[in-house]
């Protein structure tokens, strides 16, 4: 590989590594990278600079100006304070790159809430029509002990996570309000900084001016009023471009790459719906995320997406594996069968499990965007 295009090579894997949170310095992600990339040593005049990676790291995420990224941390801060005052009675704080920035496509809203009760958290978001996904997480405190936190995920706007703690320590819920007050350090959490909604209210004022927040949570709008961010197409063409360095299992993909892959299946959507762009990007990016991190690829990609694509799309890249699973053995959860994407859902796994011909004719990946680009306007007058 020529010198100029393993130092962009190894700039765009640190970047993945950062975005996929692997890394967070520049200096250990460039040396990961090239560890991964090279096997022989590379002289560090050929390395690249942490310019060099912060620009593939923007284009990745599709933050190219200072605006966006101000616009993007006020957003998520009011997002923020919605489920806060939602919470307000169970006093939940917040944490991470919403206090403090920066937030890529992709960013979680992180609260916490201590001395509090699952049950409680969940029937309170269920109340609010969110639809809750509940792990549990071990916190490390002693060998053998049983996971002392849970966390609630769910999308309002934008991914969020709650971590619950259900010990009932009222030193616990003490030290977090100081935490909060930034009165006290605590060793377990680092430099993680936790705010109230008061302090939150504070932050939104000097982002962007005061924010008008209803005690009713308010939901994203619906997916035909949902606006491609001017920097959607460009970050989805260079996830989608490096899916032609990945290979499939031929096993069960013969036709080879996942590009071609892609590709074919987007082309059976078009037969389908020519009309649908959310359902034409479900297409097209359903595999995009193996180009991030190929142990868990539709996470990696939602988190890389953030809110540059609609609620629908996302509902369906989410749900694909389920579709699949279906149209083997016809089983389904009972929630998938009553969402009014159901049928979208079934057709793309169709439209996957169809799209592995080896040597079937595709468009050229710009073709696709670009068809699917101009769909708003081509429509109107029909």
């Amino acid at each position: 590989m020529a010198k100029q295009k393993l130092r962009e090579a190894i700039a765009a894997e640190a970047a993945r590594l950062i975005l996929r949170g692997k890394e967070t310095e520049y200096a250990v992600a460039r040396k990961r990278a090239a560890r991964w990339l090279s096997r022989r040593k590379i002289d560090a005049v050929d390395m690249p600079s942490a310019a060099e990676i912060q620009f593939q790291l923007h284009m990745l995420a599709g933050l190219f100006t200072n605006e966006h990224q101000s616009a993007a941390l006020l957003a998520m801060r009011e997002a923020a304070l919605e489920l806060m005052v939602l919470l307000e009675d169970i006093q939940p704080r917040l944490f991470g790159c919403v206090v403090d920035g920066p937030v890529l496509p992709g960013s979680e809203i992180t609260l916490r809430i201590v001395a509090s009760t699952l049950d409680d958290v969940v029937s309170m978001l269920d109340i609010a029509g969110f639809h809750t996904r509940v792990c549990r997480v071990k916190t490390g405190r002693g060998p053998g002990g049983d996971p002392e936190e849970e966390v609630v995920r769910f999308h309002h706007r934008f991914p969020c996570e709650i971590t619950v703690r259900d010990d009932g320590s009222a030193a616990d819920q003490q030290a977090d309000d100081s935490i909060a007050e930034g009165e006290i350090d605590h060793p377990k959490l680092e430099s993680r900084e936790y705010i109230d909604p008061g302090q939150l209210r504070r932050l939104i004022e000097q982002t962007g001016g005061p924010a008008t927040i209803q005690t009713e949570t308010t939901h994203p709008e619906p997916a035909d009023e949902h606006q491609y961010h001017p920097d959607a197409f460009a970050t989805m063409r260079l996830l989608l471009k490096r899916l032609g360095q990945v290979q499939f299992d031929s096993a069960d993909h013969p036709e080879g790459n996942v590009l071609y892959h892609s590709l074919q299946v987007f082309e059976r959507g078009l037969s389908e719906r020519p009309y649908d762009e959310e359902f034409l990007l479900a297409c097209l990016l359903h595999d995009a995320g193996m180009a991030i991190d190929r142990r868990d690829p539709v996470r990696a990609l939602l988190r890389a997406l953030g809110d540059l694509i609609s609620e629908r799309t996302r509902f369906l890249i989410e749900n694909r594996s389920a579709g699949l699973e279906y149209l083997q053995t016809g089983k389904m959860s009972r929630s998938l069968r009553r969402s009014e994407h159901f049928d979208d859902l079934v057709l793309l796994a169709r439209c996957d499990r169809e799209g592995r011909t080896p040597g079937a004719e595709v468009c050229e990946l710009d073709e696709a965007l670009n068809s699917i680009q101009s769909l708003e306007t081509s429509w109107d007058d029909v």
